[in-house]
């Protein structure tokens, strides 16, 4: 990566208004960007902006970020004082969007093909995703081997990764004391019907693992 400052980069996505449902304006300043860059294609499905290297790696890792934000609330305006930056989405999640674009556009070759998607609508209701429309509509363009979500989606706190806690101890219970595979399977078993849960019945995604957990 080049010697970029990232907070003036991430101020200047801030200032481009994009509440759920109305991503356009900044949807069409990501695509011109990335279809700036040579050694990306580019491929836009509604208002969703999907670039990838075409390098013939083995392997492919997925960047994915949404482009959305809340309603502003007099925060439209990004503002740099010293080296905090407000505004809206300046956090979640305009500053990981900032990173994907720097990489994209300065990272030529990197080690294993790259996926950068930006999609819509991730702050309302899941049948608005943009994230889904690409699943349905385009599979192909979120194929990988890794992905990374870059939105902040806990703050530090003492408490940080308590859940986890409580979802390894039911992996332990379920899976059998002292059995890996069990474990390993128990684990892959928990994690595709929570992510289901939380897909078509949010509500009860909290309480899953422990009703799991008291049936068996």
């Amino acid at each position: 990566m080049t010697d970029v400052d990232l907070l003036a980069s991430t101020a200047a996505l801030v200032d481009i208004a994009s509440p759920s449902l109305e991503e356009t304006a900044f949807a069409d300043h990501v695509e011109q960007r990335l279809r700036s860059v040579p050694w990306l294609t580019v491929e836009r499905v509604g208002d969703n902006v999907v670039a990838r290297t075409e390098l013939g790696r083995d392997q492919r890792l997925l960047l994915v970020g949404h482009l959305d934000t809340v309603p502003a609330n007099g925060n439209e305006t990004a503002r740099i004082e010293g080296d905090t930056l407000w505004g809206l989405g300046s956090a979640d999640m305009k500053s990981g969007l900032a990173v994907f674009l720097e990489l994209a556009e300065t990272v030529a070759e990197p080690a294993v093909d790259v996926t950068y998607v930006f999609y819509v609508a991730e702050e309302i209701a899941a049948e608005h995703s943009g994230l889904l429309a690409l699943y349905r509509e385009r599979p192909d363009l979120l194929v990988g081997d890794a992905g990374v979500l870059a939105a902040p989606i806990q703050n530090v706190s003492p408490s940080m990764g308590s859940e986890l806690v409580v979802i390894v101890f039911a992996i332990v219970v379920i899976g059998g004391l002292g059995s890996v595979s069990g474990a390993a399977i128990t684990g892959l078993m928990l994690g595709v019907i929570e992510g289901l849960t939380k897909v078509f019945y949010s509500e009860a995604s909290t309480i899953i693992v422990f009703l799991i957990m008291a049936v068996v």
